[in-house]
C-alpha cells in the first residue's frame, strides 16, 4: 500500500466532522469537486466506500468508524509536534478542557482555580461532565485531563492517583437518636439512597474494562442489601433529599463534611474504612507538553491544599 497523503487525512477528518461536503469544503477553504477528488483518493487508498449517502447526510462505513479516532489522534500529534512552543504562564491565553464531575468542580476545582490565578491570570477553563466519549476525547485532545474514580485504562492514557477519598454515611440530625455517638447500628434497617454516576440513558460501552477504561459508578453499600430507595448521579444532590427525608447515603467525606453544617447531617463512620482512588487521567503523548505539565501540577497542588 503506498503511503497516504496527510492532506487526504485531514479532509476524512473534517468530513467525519461535517457529515457534508459542502460543509467540509467551506471548512477547509477548498472547492466542493477538490473535497470529492480527494475523499475518491482516499477511498482508493482505503479499498472501502468511506461514507454513504443518508438521511441527514454523509454516514460513516464502518470501516471509517474503525480508522476515525486513530485518524484525528494522529493529526492531533502531528499538530502538537509542529506548533509546540516555550509555555510561558504569564502570558498564554490558553484554554484548558477538564472532565469532572459534581465532586470534583466542588471540592477541587476553586483550588485549581485559586493557583491558576496567581500564576496565569490569562489562562482559561472548560470544564464538563465526564460521558461515554472520554476515552475518545482524550484521544483527540479534546479534554486535557479527566479528573474521577478510574480502573483500568489503555497503555496510551496515563492515570495518576491524586488522593485516597473516604466514604461515610450521612443522616438527617432529627432522624437519630439525640446523642453524640451515633453508630452504624442506629442507622440499621433505614431506607438508603445510592450515589451512580452511571447514565442508564445513555450507552457507556466505552468506559468499561472491556474498552480499556473502566469508570467505577458507584458508592454502594455491599450487595445483599434491599435496592435503593432513590438513585441520583451526584453527592451534593445526596445531601439535599438525606435532609428532606428519613434516607441515608453512602457519600465522599469531603462532601459530607462541608454539607453536614448546611443541611443539619450528622456522618456517621462505616465499621470497615471505605475509600475509593481518585486520579487524574490524560493522554500519553502530552506527558512532556509543558502547557499540559503545568496543568497536571495545579492538580496535584490543588490535592495537597485539601489534605
Amino acid at each position: 500500500m503506498f503511503p497516504v497523503d496527510l492532506n487526504l487525512l485531514r479532509v476524512f477528518d473534517i468530513l467525519m466532522d461535517q457529515r457534508s461536503v459542502t460543509r467540509a469544503a467551506q471548512q477547509l477553504g477548498l472547492t466542493q469537486s477538490a473535497v470529492s477528488h480527494a475523499l475518491r483518493r482516499l477511498r482508493a487508498h482505503i479499498d472501502d466506500p468511506l461514507f454513504v449517502r443518508g438521511l441527514g447526510g454523509l454516514q460513516p462505513t464502518p470501516r471509517a468508524e474503525e480508522i476515525a479516532t486513530g485518524v484525528r489522534a494522529a493529526l492531533m500529534q502531528l499538530e502538537t509536534a509542529l506548533s509546540q512552543r516555550p509555555f510561558d504562564r504569564l502570558s498564554t491565553t490558553r484554554t484548558f478542557e477538564i472532565a469532572a464531575g459534581i465532586y470534583f468542580s466542588t471540592i477541587m476545582l476553586p483550588e485549581i482555580v485559586r493557583h491558576a490565578r496567581d500564576e496565569s491570570p490569562n489562562v482559561s477553563f472548560r470544564v464538563s461532565q465526564p460521558g461515554p466519549d472520554l476515552k475518545a476525547a482524550l484521544d483527540t485532545g479534546q479534554i486535557d485531563i479527566a479528573l474521577g474514580a478510574f480502573g483500568q485504562v489503555e497503555e496510551r492514557l496515563r492515570k495518576e492517583v491524586l488522593f485516597e477519598e473516604e466514604l461515610v454515611w450521612i443522616a438527617a440530625a432529627r432522624t437519630l437518636p439525640n446523642k453524640p455517638d451515633v453508630s452504624m447500628d442506629d442507622l440499621a434497617g433505614r431506607p438508603r439512597l445510592e450515589v451512580s454516576a452511571r447514565p442508564r440513558r445513555f450507552d457507556t460501552s466505552g468506559m468499561n474494562a472491556i474498552a480499556g477504561l473502566e469508570l467505577r459508578t458507584s458508592l454502594a453499600p455491599p450487595s445483599g442489601e434491599s435496592p435503593p430507595y432513590v438513585t441520583v448521579h451526584d453527592a451534593l444532590s445526596a445531601t439535599a433529599l438525606v435532609a428532606a427525608s428519613d434516607l441515608i447515603a453512602l457519600v465522599p467525606r469531603q462532601i459530607a463534611s462541608r454539607e453536614a453544617k448546611r443541611w443539619r447531617l450528622r456522618v456517621i463512620r462505616p465499621r470497615e474504612s471505605e475509600r475509593i482512588e481518585l486520579s487524574m487521567l490524560f493522554h500519553s503523548r502530552f506527558n512532556h507538553d509543558p502547557a499540559h505539565m503545568w496543568l497536571r501540577e495545579l492538580a496535584r497542588r490543588a490535592c495537597r491544599s485539601l489534605s
